[in-house]
């Protein structure tokens, strides 16, 4: 079991901001509520450095889980791959709210109905569409640790 890591990635940039619906347009600071991350982007000046991390603790996650692919934090070649950044709000309510790409579990209330639901579809299709999604990804990356299953069947 993992008891905390540390590991050397290159610094890389900071995620650009995407408009919900118009194609990514620069934000205004009056609509900002509507963006989420797009695609990277490395200012010309801005060179890459060095950054070290390190997360203490004991990787819970693994004590339920399979790992969900074969990458090893830490490894070597993490030195060689930026890790990219983005500010906290392009996250909330960036992706939570407004990235076509999210898995939603209900509307929040940050959502207009346009951009919540943009084809018109009735909520029973909606749910059905953002569960498929969900149950796609659990099906693919969560998998049970053997022992889970071992200790009730003694």
């Amino acid at each position: 079991m993992m008891r905390g890591i540390d590991i050397a990635v290159i610094e890389g940039p900071e995620m650009v901001s995407t408009r919900a619906g118009d194609g990514g347009n620069p934000p205004e600071l009056y609509q900002m509520k509507q963006y989420y991350p797009g695609a990277p982007g490395l200012p010309e000046n801005q060179t890459l450095k060095l950054l070290r991390m390190s997360f203490p603790g004991m990787g819970v996650w693994e004590s339920y889980f399979l790992p969900v692919s074969e990458f090893v934090p830490g490894d070597v070649s993490c030195r060689v791959k930026p890790i990219l950044t983005m500010n906290e709000r392009m996250v909330d309510p960036g992706l939570i709210s407004f990235s076509p790409q999210s898995v939603r579990a209900w509307q929040y209330n940050s959502v207009s109905d346009g951009l919540w639901n943009p084809d018109g579809k009735s909520m029973k299709d909606w749910y059905k569409s953002m569960r498929e999604k969900g149950a796609e990804l659990v099906k693919r990356y969560y998998r049970f640790q053997p022992q889970l299953f071992e200790r009730p069947q003694k």
